[in-house]
């Protein structure tokens, strides 16, 4: 959760350095545009090996990321049998930073699970509480405090 979500891309530049990518872009709704959500995430990761072996990676990591959430409604009403529309739509955009610690473990030969804890700061838009999960202080100042994150990785 410190350094994104989604699909990721990591690259291990040699034993003791490797860098992360992560992003996901989604929409749901009943009748886009008017009415939908969109979610957007992007982050990064870099990571410094403590420990690799074949099957464990023990690593320390600084991330970051990016996290986009819009709502959008529509309201119908009439005046005088006349149809209006009223648009409206709510943002929240969420950055967290941190740093911790990893765990990796093989569980086949390209198939790997990671675990992470850390410590995070993250700010926020102001948010009326529509992502309370993900959003930490919904009143949209900042928020420190413990993440954690799992994570699946297929490698070719």
């Amino acid at each position: 959760m410190i350094s994104g979500a989604g699909l990721e891309y990591q690259i291990e530049f040699n034993m003791h350095s490797a860098f992360k990518f992560h992003a996901i872009a989604y929409y749901s709704g009943e009748k886009p545009p008017y009415i939908l959500q969109i979610v957007g995430i992007a982050g990064a990761e870099y990571q410094y090996n403590l420990s690799k072996n074949k099957d464990i990676r023990n690593y320390l990591f600084l991330g970051a990321s990016a996290w986009h959430f819009e709502d959008r409604d529509q309201r119908q009403y009439y005046v005088n049998d006349m149809l209006f529309e009223d648009n409206t739509i709510k943002l929240n955009r969420i950055w967290n930073f941190g740093a911790g610690y990893g765990l990796q473990y093989m569980l086949f030969s390209n198939v790997a699970v990671n675990f992470d804890i850390g410590i995070y700061y993250q700010i926020s838009d102001e948010s009326e509480g529509t992502n309370p999960f993900f959003d930490r202080d919904p009143e949209g100042t900042s928020f420190f405090g413990i993440g954690g994150g799992i994570g699946f990785r297929f490698s070719l």
